[in-house]
């Protein structure tokens, strides 16, 4: 069975090749379309998942992510909402998570949800251990209790209007930016979307962490998020 994802590049978007990598690993055929070519498509029917990577979207001017979200609004709206009413998989990573709130697909477009410049005023580029919480979302089945993960930001610190609509599915085992009860990632309600701060398309095999002493090929916990995704749209399928 053939799975479709839309991986988002151009205009400082800067991971998708190592995104649509992972996609690739998991079982999807993975897409890379500019963000011009993006905001034309009639439809994204053709799609069954759909993924906004990390960068630094138009260099991150007004507010991370928000010129890439009033793009979105003003020429995909409507199918970008009828994507995520089939609960069709959306992933934002790093950046891409800031697009997502800046739509308010976490809240139905209200935008009481913010991603803010960490408390200490630094950008971030580390490694960190997340707490996984599986019981929220397909995103993280078969997970491990802790994964790690790097992270690469200045604006990750989730704040809210009403921090009890949160749904976290990753938390930091320490206390990173200042984020509301350490969250790293949020879901929705219906499940379907992935908001993330750290990188799991960076962490796919062991000979990328820093923390694999021999430094041995393999499947690291991070790839089976991408393959949840190809599942449960599968799933969708049958």
């Amino acid at each position: 069975m053939n799975i479709k994802t839309l991986v988002l590049a151009g205009e400082g978007i800067n991971c998708e090749t190592e995104t649509a990598l992972a996609f690739t690993q998991a079982g999807s055929e993975a897409q890379i379309i500019q963000v011009e070519d993006f905001l034309t498509l009639p439809t994204l029917d053709e799609f069954d998942i759909l993924v906004f990577p990390g960068g630094f979207s138009y260099g991150d001017e007004i507010k991370s992510g928000r010129i890439m979200a009033e793009q979105i609004k003003l020429h995909q709206n409507a199918n970008i909402t009828k994507f995520n009413q089939e609960k069709k998989p959306i992933l934002g990573i790093c950046n891409g998570f800031q697009i997502m709130t800046q739509l308010g697909l976490f809240d139905e477009e209200k935008r009481n949800i913010s991603l803010t410049q960490n408390d200490h005023g630094q950008f971030i580029n580390k490694w960190t251990t997340c707490v996984v919480h599986p019981h929220k979302t397909f995103w993280t089945q078969n997970l491990p209790a802790q994964i790690d993960l790097p992270i690469r930001h200045k604006e990750g610190r989730i704040q809210a209007v009403d921090t009890s609509q949160l749904i976290p599915v990753l938390t930091y085992t320490e206390d990173v930016n200042g984020s509301h009860d350490k969250i790293a990632a949020l879901t929705n309600s219906g499940g379907n979307l992935l908001g993330l701060m750290p990188h799991p398309e960076a962490a796919t095999n062991y000979i990328l962490s820093p923390h694999q002493k021999n430094k041995q090929l393999g499947r690291a916990p991070a790839l089976q998020i991408f393959i949840n995704a190809v599942n449960y749209s599968k799933e969708r399928k049958v």
